[in-house]
């Protein structure tokens, strides 16, 4: 029994060893969480524009689905311009005139519904207390 293991002196080195394992592992756990947080709110942002602009078709569509019920006159040409320029005012889809809440938002037609077009415009009516479009037949 000359060669007896002095089992003092390898319980250094083994906790030294586990002590930065420990370290290395937790910091390699966080290098990675932080790369997949990235990613997922990146796919998160995407989600919620994409799921944005869905609402936003989906309403200006409808928006035109109860004008053509209502016997309002829509031109087909411009269907299609009418829901990419649709937006959200106050939490509302804003399509046509029609869907302004307040004076002020119908007669500066803040969607620009009518922004190029002269022989129309948005304009509140205070006797029925809604936004209809006014057609100026002199241009």
């Amino acid at each position: 029994m000359i060669f007896k293991k002095n089992k003092k002196a390898q319980h250094a080195p083994d906790m030294v060893d586990f002590i930065l394992t420990v370290f290395f592992s937790f910091f390699l756990l966080m290098f990675i969480g932080m790369i997949l947080n990235g990613g997922i709110d990146k796919f998160n942002d995407q989600t919620e524009k994409n799921v944005d602009d869905f609402k936003r078709l989906n309403l200006a569509i409808h928006n035109l689905r109860m004008q053509s019920a209502a016997d309002i006159e829509i031109n087909i040409a411009d269907i299609e311009t009418q829901i990419e320029k649709s937006k959200i005012v106050d939490g509302k889809i804003v399509t046509s005139c029609n869907d302004y809440t307040n004076e002020n938002q119908c007669n500066k037609d803040v969607v620009e519904l009518y922004h190029k077009n002269k022989n129309r415009n948005c304009q509140w009516v205070e006797t029925e207390n809604l936004c209809q479009v006014n057609t100026n037949e002199n241009g």
